[in-house]
């Protein structure tokens, strides 16, 4: 999903619903309330497959890129909202 179809998903909701809260899938189990978000770099379809992983992968430097790109030639990058949430 695009910011983009983000948006035009959440206005598209009934405008009673607007001020539910947005929630995402705690680490072990559960939910938590989304706190903030951050634009990213990610290696796409990085873990595509693999069951046990998400499907990308956050690039935090250079130098993990360069790792990810020997790791598997090929990796695409891109930029990508990340939506975060803690249980605190």
């Amino acid at each position: 999903m695009t910011g983009r179809e983000l948006i035009a998903a959440l206005l598209a909701l009934d405008p009673d619903t607007r001020n539910l809260p947005i929630i995402i899938r705690g680490y072990e189990g559960g939910h938590d309330d989304v706190s903030q978000l951050e634009l990213v770099e990610i290696a796409t379809d990085r873990h595509a497959g693999e069951s046990y992983y998400g499907r990308h992968e956050i690039v935090h430097d250079a130098e993990e890129k360069e790792w990810v790109t020997e790791d598997k030639p090929g990796t695409q990058f891109s930029k990508a909202i990340h939506l975060i949430g803690y249980n605190h």
